[in-house]
């Protein structure tokens, strides 16, 4: 996918930010208002020692197999939700935001299929990918997931997507 040689692949490079839990911003100086709710990923190091920047028309493979529950808006572009099961954590909705959609509500998609490409970026922010795990939230209909909606919830419901 995205023309990348799965052998020269070392690991994702994260600038301070990024990361799940996070309180900076990483593309300018500031605070967020809380902690990152999931990782930003827009950059990976090869075996041969060299950074690489993603950009935008970068494809994006869904994290878990799935039903597509929701699509809404974010800031850059759209957040696609995929309701399915972890082994660590079990019943999830994982937001693969910042992307330009190739699917629709009520799909049914497998891990590693794509899910759309990076949008193009804003006046302050780069062109990248967040993805965010999250504990299906009581009471909540999950055709109604948008971020409105999540960033009134409890910080709790946010999982860390590399721990599951």
């Amino acid at each position: 996918m995205n023309n990348v040689n799965a052998n020269d692949f070392l690991n994702w490079s994260f600038l301070s930010g990024m990361g799940f839990g996070d309180f900076q911003k990483w593309w300018e100086d500031g605070l967020r208002m809380r902690p990152h709710e999931g990782v930003d990923i827009s950059q990976y190091n090869d075996i041969h020692g060299t950074c690489h920047v993603l950009g935008e028309q970068t494809k994006v493979p869904f994290f878990l197999s799935g039903k597509v529950v929701a699509i809404c808006d974010d800031f850059l572009g759209k957040t696609v939700f995929v309701h399915g099961l972890c082994r660590k954590y079990g019943e999830v909705v994982a937001g693969h935001a910042h992307i330009i959609p190739a699917v629709l509500p009520g799909m049914n998609i497998m891990a590693g299929e794509v899910a759309g490409q990076f949008a193009p970026p804003n006046s302050k922010v780069p062109a990248h990918f967040h993805l965010s795990l999250i504990r299906f939230p009581p009471g909540c209909r999950l055709k109604d997931l948008d971020w409105n909606f999540l960033n009134n919830c409890e910080q709790e419901l946010f999982l860390e997507p590399f721990l599951m």
